[in-house]
């Protein structure tokens, strides 16, 4: 995520520097518009998905805890699962 800030203000930075005089410069400063959305969209779907992973480990190890027949239950159910395919680890 650093590195896209980084690139982001690189960019914010260029951006003001230009002058749009002409249709080329219009064209670079779209393409620099579109750079930066696409860096933080890529940065929110990055933020969002771990965000949803570490959610989803406290909410299992939270049901595990108020549940532990459950996960009684899972562990003998991958020890037989382990035995019958000659797995013992």
């Amino acid at each position: 995520m650093t590195d896209a800030i980084k690139r982001l203000e690189s960019n914010v930075q260029r951006m003001a520097s230009l002058a749009i005089d002409n249709a080329s410069d219009v064209l670079r400063l779209k393409d620099a518009f579109s750079e930066i959305e696409n860096m933080l969209h890529d940065a929110m779907m990055s933020d969002c998905e771990h965000g949803v992973s570490s959610l989803n480990k406290q909410a299992a190890a939270e049901y595990l805890k108020q549940y532990p027949a459950t996960e009684k239950a899972i562990r003998e159910t991958l020890q037989i699962i382990r035995a019958t395919l000659g797995d013992d680890k």
